[in-house]
């Protein structure tokens, strides 16, 4: 058997265990487990079985475009989403409720079931179609939502300048209160009284004037809001795909009671008339 000569630190003249610098360490041989040979074959062999074996790749999951959107009514948990793999065919995605068994038993009141995502995505098509052929006034509101915006925008300038008209008539009676004091014909009590009335009537106008303009900008992304959802449902309805971005847009959360019965919950669409109230 060969032998390999191999340097150790052992500590000199120290009681130390501390390990000493290299050159004040001893040399030595000690016998080879195995001889270089037969370690380099053994190497050789390992390389080569790890060349030759093949390892089974897992398919990665499709995008889940109901992700954290989807929950069991009976627990208030979101559903999982399980993939099962097929020899022959595509992959099948379920929908269930895994709280019992993650949980522990009675966290969910309701024995399992599961829905797939094809049948999931069907029934949530078909209420989206349903609401684009109920949704009379949102598209009233798309073919008008120019002419809506305007005629708003000049509901509420009518108003501002209403407003600025009348503030500037209220430093005026400020002015004019000023001077009647210099002038000896309001006494000082009088003038702090009235001063302070016509400067909170200042500040009310002025909090009118920014609750208007405010007012159109939310008006303005309503409208945007309602008309993108629109034509979202449109979509839908005319080639009946759903898209991840087109479920962020408009569903918010999803029910599924049974495989049969399943409660879709969208944002609350924005209806939007020419007799709105202007505040």
């Amino acid at each position: 058997m060969a032998y390999e000569q191999i340097k150790r630190g052992i500590c000199l003249n120290s009681q130390s265990p501390q390990f000493r610098p290299y050159r004040a360490c001893r040399t030595f041989t000690r016998k080879a487990i195995v001889s270089r040979e037969v370690f380099e074959v053994v190497q050789r062999n390992r390389e080569q079985a790890a060349s030759t074996s093949i390892q089974s790749s897992k398919s990665a999951c499709s995008e889940n475009i109901f992700r954290g959107i989807v929950f069991c009514p009976y627990c208030g948990k979101t559903l999982h989403r399980q993939k099962g793999t097929r020899k022959k065919g595509a992959d099948v995605y379920r929908f269930h409720c895994i709280a019992n068994s993650r949980l522990g038993e009675g966290a969910c009141s309701k024995k399992s079931f599961s829905i797939t995502e094809t049948e999931l995505r069907k029934k949530v098509v078909d209420y989206l179609r349903q609401q684009s052929s109920a949704s009379s006034d949102g598209n009233v509101l798309v073919e008008q939502s120019d002419l809506l915006l305007k005629t708003r925008q000049s509901e509420v300038q009518k108003q501002v300048s209403q407003i600025k008209q009348d503030v500037e008539k209220k430093q005026r009676f400020l002015l004019s209160l000023y001077e009647n004091l210099v002038k000896g014909i309001i006494a000082k009590d009088e003038y702090i009284s009235m001063k302070a009335l016509y400067e909170a009537q200042i500040t009310a106008l002025m909090n009118s004037l920014v609750e208007l303009e405010t007012g159109l900008k939310e008006y303005a992304s309503q409208v945007e809001k309602t008309v993108e959802q629109t034509n979202s449902i449109r979509s839908v309805k005319s080639n009946g795909t759903l898209t991840a971005d087109l479920v962020s847009k408009l569903i918010e959360r999803i029910e599924v009671y049974s495989p049969d019965e399943v409660k879709v919950v969208t944002y609350v669409g924005v209806v939007i008339s020419k007799n709105m109230e202007v505040r």
